[in-house]
């Protein structure tokens, strides 16, 4: 079958480009024939791995290279509202990765997928709300390299030691971009943490984010201001910021940070699919996370932080709900970790929060779930040419 993938380029170090690096090299081994279509600033013609990648790459130019090369298909990988002004493609030939991390689908979501020709959720949970919404969606998560994310203490050991912390320090960590609407829940994590370092002064966090201390991007939150104000300097820590705000962060500096964590908290009001969850675990790491959207389906060792689904909701502006944890609810599962670290065999929940995410292993989420998507897809909609 003859792909054009529509998603960030495969040489970007973001969730979304790893994952299309990972996906068209096994397209392309299966045999199928794949171009990548972006959306940046400019447009010109480039090359990866032999792949030809169109960057910024408008609906008009889009359509054209759909027709004038015979693409069978377009699958669009990004999220609905990154599409919603590209929502005139094929309709007879559009396929949609549809990332879902609200109850119920919005209505604008809805609008840009009525008009694709099928839907593949990325979780169990946005394939619920896919077919409450009408529709009949394949399903195919994201996949992690387990080679790279795994458990090496000694790593973990050099990455504290490299910001000053102690070996004996209870390090909590987040891994998560800079949204100014605080999606991943930064600001009533540090809430918590105040609260909870003032009964174990060892503890520290670590955020790995953008801290934008002098506001380098107007549209995300000044959290260096907010650990200031909330005197916790010294007591919070962060990647390099230059190499982070010019995204030259690895996928192994990644794991060296996991591997500096106690425990993982990411106190998100809804991930659409969440990677750096299942990462974490990969790395040992247990985790806590929202009882909403994906969290209960990828938080396989650890602790969900309650949802109030009335008063922990928020109505956003696209037509739909968001639940935002409370500082308080987020302190009482840290407290739980903590005694779990302190009093038990954390040895062994460590061993067991990499066991049970392994099926998200490539090799493994290919050939369960990936692979017979493009199967389905190429019975329906291969040579269209």
């Amino acid at each position: 079958m003859k792909i054009l993938w529509h998603s960030s380029a495969p040489t970007t170090r973001t969730g979304y480009g790893i994952q299309t690096r990972e996906i068209i090299r096994r397209l392309i081994k299966d045999g199928h024939e794949v171009a990548v279509a972006t959306k940046h600033e400019y447009l010109r013609r480039d090359s990866w791995e032999g792949i030809e990648i169109f960057e910024g790459t408008d609906t008009y130019f889009v359509n054209q290279l759909i027709e004038r090369e015979k693409f069978d298909i377009i699958f669009t990988f990004w999220d609905i509202w990154a599409i919603w002004g590209r929502r005139f493609y094929p309709k007879d030939r559009w396929i949609a990765y549809a990332p879902v991390n609200t109850e119920p689908l919005s209505p604008f979501y809805l609008e840009v997928l009525q008009n694709t020709a099928t839907q593949v959720a990325m979780t169990r949970h946005g394939e619920r709300i896919l077919r409450e919404s009408g529709f009949s969606p394949l399903y195919a998560p994201h996949g992690i390299d387990i080679s790279i994310f795994k458990p090496e203490p000694e790593m973990g050991l050099r990455f504290r030691r490299n910001i000053g912390w102690a070996d004996d320090n209870f390090v909590i960590g987040l891994v998560g971009l800079n949204y100014s609407d605080d999606v991943k829940g930064v600001i009533p994590l540090l809430l918590a943490f105040r609260e909870f370092h003032m009964a174990h002064p060892e503890a520290r966090l670590f955020l790995c984010t953008l801290a934008n201390e002098r506001e380098a991007v107007k549209t995300c939150i000044n959290y260096h201001y907010i650990v200031k104000t909330l005197g916790l300097e010294g007591l919070v820590g962060w990647p390099d910021q230059l190499d982070y705000f010019l995204s030259r962060l690895s996928e192994e500096d990644l794991a060296a940070y996991y591997n500096g964590m106690d425990v993982f908290c990411l106190p998100t009001s809804g991930e659409s699919f969440g990677l750096p969850i299942l990462e974490a675990q990969a790395c040992g790491v247990p985790v806590i996370t929202t009882d909403a959207a994906s969290g209960p389906e990828l938080c396989r060792t650890g602790w969900l932080i309650d949802i109030d689904r009335i008063d922990d909701a928020s109505w956003i502006p696209v037509g739909c709900w968001r639940f935002r944890p409370k500082p308080s609810a987020i302190l009482r599962c840290l407290e739980v970790a903590y005694n779990a670290w302190k009093w038990s065999d954390y040895g062994k929940l460590r061993r067991l929060a990499r066991e049970r995410v392994l099926e998200y292993d490539w090799d493994s989420v290919w050939d369960t779930h990936w692979r017979p998507v493009w199967q389905a897809l190429e019975a329906k909609y291969g040579k269209q040419a």
